[in-house]
């Protein structure tokens, strides 16, 4: 199901998205280009979700019970900025005490040129009388998941600060929820940036060389 819309964006996720726009933080109340959803079963049995340029597939969940009714989306924020929620509240409620894995490849679709360049996190928890909650987001550069490039963490429901990616077109992410005590997790949140890419110095060589080129033949029209 696409919607064109209405889902605002979690409020500490809005600090990158109001920067790319150039407004001030307390007025962002920022509404995606587009979004799509899909239940956590969906994306297990093999659906995908693709909005603007990014796709988002190869998911996978472990964890001590099931979340199939879970929902996840997929937002384009700005050309330059997407995100991926994770929402239990409206569902199943809330995740309970326990350690939960999701996993997932967030890529740009081929064809498209910009890349990855930093990701955020930021988490919704409901707390308890003893209780605590972390939301730790590792992001690799391969599949196996053993080249780290990015580690952001939300730790009971704060914004998990911002880390850098050497300029990627796929990433692999992993989500590490761990709840302790009678604390609950509502939602949570991944941020990506991404920004066009840096010509290699090997290619602007190449498009000097192609300009020195241009001046010569123009001189050497002028001189007959």
């Amino acid at each position: 199901m696409k919607l064109s819309y209405q889902r605002l964006i979690p409020a500490a996720l809005l600090v990158s998205a109001a920067t790319v726009l150039g407004a001030p933080e307390a007025q962002a109340q920022i509404v995606p280009l587009e979004s799509d959803s899909l239940t956590i079963a969906e994306l297990l049995g093999g659906d995908e979700l693709t909005i603007g340029d990014k796709l988002m597939s190869d998911f996978s969940y472990f964890g001590p019970f099931g979340v199939d009714d879970a929902t996840v989306t997929l937002s384009e924020v700005t050309e330059l900025f997407y995100t991926v929620d994770f929402e239990f509240a409206e569902s199943i409620g809330a995740l309970p005490e326990g350690v939960y894995v999701f996993e997932y490849r967030f890529s740009v679709i081929p064809g498209f040129e910009r890349v990855i360049v930093e990701t955020q996190t930021d988490s919704n928890r409901a707390a308890g009388d003893d209780g605590s909650t972390s939301q730790l987001k590792e992001v690799f550069s391969d599949s196996g998941f053993t080249d780290l490039v990015a580690t952001v963490e939300s730790i009971d429901g704060d914004f998990g600060g911002l880390d850098g990616i050497p300029g990627l077109t796929e990433i692999w992410v992993r989500d590490t929820v761990t709840i302790e005590g009678d604390d609950l997790i509502l939602d949570f949140s991944n941020g990506f940036d991404q920004a066009d890419p840096i010509p290699e110095p090997t290619a602007l060589l190449g498009l000097f060389a192609l300009g020195s080129l241009g001046l010569v033949s123009k001189r050497n029209k002028k001189s007959a």
